[in-house]
């Protein structure tokens, strides 16, 4: 369970979320990271998503409390685990 101003995340999540990827390629990425920002429409909740191929990660806007971003990351995480792993 995550404290006050954790999350119950990783770097390698967030990078697999983002990439693909769950460590950065020998040669790196093609190009860099980018984040990009839409709104919530009125009684909404859109999650955080990811252009893995265009290396995009689009992030909520007007969110205003810090733990709300948090939770919707967190969910947004999750959700994604065990992207592109064949077990």
């Amino acid at each position: 369970m995550p404290t006050e101003g954790e999350v119950d995340a990783t770097f390698e999540d967030l990078l697999v979320f983002v990439t693909g990827a769950d460590h950065p390629p020998a040669l790196g990425f093609p190009r860099k990271c980018e984040v990009h920002f839409f709104s919530q429409e009125p009684g909404t909740r859109r999650l955080p998503y990811a252009s893995t191929c265009a290396l995009f990660l689009y992030l909520p806007r007007g969110v205003r409390e810090e733990e709300d971003f948090a939770d919707l990351m967190s969910t947004a995480l999750v959700g994604s685990l065990g992207f592109g792993k064949v077990t």
